[in-house]
């Protein structure tokens, strides 16, 4: 019995000190900024977002690209105090991932119009996490909301978004961030994994756009049907449904091209350009 309790004793003490060195090295990679992620608060499986105040390089399609937030966590100027103004919600592909934020499609319209176009882009959402976390934004009172959540909406994915469960607490540790880092993953934190349903199915997408609708309150809304490369009829359906859309389409040139989600500096200032035209054709804008 003696043996026994000398051997499960060292047993346990060697555990402990195993433990606790862990527990150190983690503290210090998360010290050393290896936590939960380099670029996104929240959590990586239900609902995320820009940290605010980030100041990064971030690997894109084709090079860097430099990505900065401001104190809300979006890219680019804050919204102004006063005056008309447009707020941008959409995915990376309002962001503008892979280009500078001024060549960013927001930023370029902004000029052409000579109005404040807000850039409220989250890399990787659906109306999923817009419905849940864009509010904050909306009620800050734009005349004009641009919403163009349709690419993560119809992607495919081994559940739908709304059947996500929270992310294991060890997925927020420094060794995990580390291990993300060295595998050079930044652009969002949701895995689509296998093909077995879109992320936001067309029923459930109506719901989230009809939400986010309502919550622009008395703001002008237009549903953006970002330009894409695969058929998203049933989304598209759904937009034209709803409210004013706008569909326009580019050449694939316009997008990167190891890329086909994501459009070039390029293809950003082509969108804008397409998007003033559209304006000018209303009465009063």
């Amino acid at each position: 019995m003696a043996l026994l309790d000398t051997t499960w004793g060292k047993a346990c003490a060697g555990a402990g000190i195993a433990l606790g060195l862990l527990l150190v090295v983690d503290g210090v990679l998360q010290l050393s900024g290896f936590g939960a992620s380099e670029l996104y608060e929240g959590d990586p499986n239900t609902a995320w977002w820009l940290r605010s105040d980030l100041d990064a390089e971030v690997d894109g399609p084709e090079g860097s690209f430099h990505l900065q937030t401001n104190s809300l966590g979006l890219r680019g100027p804050l919204p102004p105090q006063e005056g008309d103004w447009t707020l941008a919600l959409g995915c990376s592909t309002t962001l503008g991932w892979g280009v500078e934020a001024d060549e960013a499609w927001p930023a370029q319209l902004s000029t052409l119009i000579g109005e404040p176009v807000v850039n409220g882009g989250q890399p990787g959402w659906s109306t999923h996490q817009a419905v849940a976390h864009a509010e904050t934004w909306l009620d800050l009172g734009p005349s004009r909301v641009i919403i163009g959540y349709i690419i993560r909406d119809a992607q495919r994915s081994s559940r739908p978004d709304s059947e996500a469960n929270a992310s294991p607490w060890w997925s927020g540790s420094g060794l995990m961030g580390l291990l993300r880092h060295a595998r050079g993953r930044t652009e969002a934190p949701h895995t689509v994994g296998s093909v077995d349903s879109a992320r936001v199915p067309p029923a459930a997408y109506r719901d989230n756009l009809a939400r986010l609708i309502e919550m622009s309150g008395d703001a002008e809304v237009i549903l953006l049907s970002f330009p894409h490369q695969e058929a998203m009829t049933e989304w598209e359906t759904v937009q034209s449904e709803l409210g004013r859309t706008w569909a326009p389409r580019l050449e694939d040139e316009a997008f990167f091209a190891s890329d086909p989600i994501h459009l070039s500096a390029n293809g950003h200032r082509q969108l804008a350009e397409w998007m003033a035209a559209e304006l000018k054709r209303v009465p009063g804008t």
